[in-house]
């Protein structure tokens, strides 16, 4: 699923500054949600799945951009959203479909979440995979993370050290060695890619 335009987000920052949460929260859906939903569906490996975590994210969304500062872009800040929801659905999924049956209390925005939960889940289950995406696949979850960061999103790599980072506030020191390990790791699995794609051309 293509990336969000980079206007989309002084769009959300706009409306957000006005203190319309509810608009600032619709925008930021409109633009992020089917990226985001595409890179759930890569940490999960299941349309259903992807589309649980994706309706917890947007009630976080919700709940946690009146707070946000702006310290951070907010396509970053979302991202560690997302995986948050992710590692909170898998360590306990009974208790988080318990949490989230309500969704945001509002009916228009918790339609378009449902709107886009479906219609993003839909196209999950059946688009047919491009060769190099059954490549991919055949590689790790947190190494199709790395590369759905880098490649699809574009992300730079202390954004991605960020959203990665198992620490709630990692420091400048950190990110610096992570975003260095992250990238050559990055080169490896490149690496990895271009060998199974000579090893089983008609893969």
């Amino acid at each position: 699923m293509d990336a969000a335009p980079p206007a989309a987000e002084d769009e959300v920052r706009r409306v957000s500054l006005t203190g319309d949460v509810r608009g600032a929260t619709t925008l930021a859906i409109q633009r992020f949600g089917p990226e985001l939903l595409g890179f759930l569906h890569v940490l999960t490996g299941d349309p259903e799945a992807a589309g649980e975590v994706f309706a917890d994210l947007c009630v976080r969304i919700w709940k946690g951009l009146p707070a946000f500062r702006w310290e951070s872009s907010l396509r970053t800040w979302i991202y560690v959203l997302a995986r948050r929801a992710c590692h909170d659905h898998r360590r306990d999924r009974a208790a988080w479909q318990g949490r989230n049956t309500h969704l945001t209390d509002d009916a228009q925005l918790d339609a378009l979440i449902v709107h886009l939960r479906t219609q993003g889940t839909t196209q999950l289950r059946e688009g047919r995979a491009a060769r190099i995406q059954r490549l991919r696949a055949r590689l790790s979850v947190d190494e199709q993370t790395l590369l759905t960061l880098r490649v699809d999103r574009g992300l730079e790599w202390r954004e991605i050290a960020i959203i990665l980072s198992d620490a709630d506030a990692p420091g400048d020191d950190e990110l610096t060695r992570a975003a260095a390990s992250l990238r050559k790791r990055y080169e490896r699995v490149k690496q990895a890619l271009r060998r199974m794609a000579a090893e089983d051309p008609d893969e």
